[in-house]
């Protein structure tokens, strides 16, 4: 499904489903996702400031060049997600996200982009 560039800002996403979905440079800032699926979803460019996205899956989706800026990462799952170049500035529990496989912000790819400090560039 092609969402494309949608604006969901301040929307309630908790528990949403958006798995195989193309979300390129949609707008979620200020949105409740916890809980929320985005398996392998196209996400390229996304803005998600401020969103609390504790315990979300981005399993195998491309957040390239997302900003991420504010979010609540707490349990959020990145298990093979591509990160490149994504901005996670003030971004919360960066150390308690899962990593596996993850390709991190500076472009490594890594089991633990926090405990890497992949996240500065």
């Amino acid at each position: 499904m092609n969402l494309g560039p949608v604006n969901l800002a301040e929307a309630r996403l908790s528990k949403a489903d958006f798995s195989n979905t193309e979300l390129q440079e949609a707008i979620f800032d200020r949105a409740g996702g916890k809980d929320a699926k985005f398996v392998n979803a196209k996400m390229e460019g996304v803005s998600m400031r401020s969103v609390d996205l504790r315990n979300a899956d981005f399993t195998d989706a491309d957040l390239s060049e997302a900003s991420m800026d504010g979010t609540h990462l707490r349990g959020t799952n990145f298990t093979k997600a591509d990160l490149s170049y994504a901005d996670f500035r003030r971004a919360t529990d960066l150390d308690e996200a899962i990593y596996n496989d993850t390709i991190c912000p500076d472009g490594s790819i890594s089991d633990d982009c926090y405990e890497d400090r992949a996240f500065y560039r």
